[in-house]
């Protein structure tokens, strides 16, 4: 599998969509079933495995109930960059 670039909202938008499942109480297996979709594919979206397509997107905000622009919204309002400190 190819690698996938993480970019700072990449990152946040696997935050978000990780977030808002488990806010709706569901595992992945649970809305990989609702989106007809197997475990693993949820999975890949979450850890940054699989960049998320337009096509996904819709998917997961349908099975998570989320408002497109919202979640867009969301998105945008996150630091342009994260800092990541290294400790030794």
């Amino acid at each position: 599998m190819p690698l996938v670039r993480r970019t700072p909202r990449s990152l946040r938008i696997q935050e978000i969509l990780t977030k808002k499942r488990i806010e709706a109480g569901l595992t992945q297996q649970e809305l990989a079933a609702r989106m007809h979709r197997l475990q693993a594919y949820v999975s890949r979206i979450e850890n940054g495995e699989r960049r998320l397509t337009l096509e996904d997107f819709m998917d997961f905000s349908e099975a998570l109930g989320l408002n497109e622009q919202e979640f867009l919204d969301t998105v945008r309002e996150a630091p342009a960059y994260r800092t990541i400190r290294r400790t030794t």
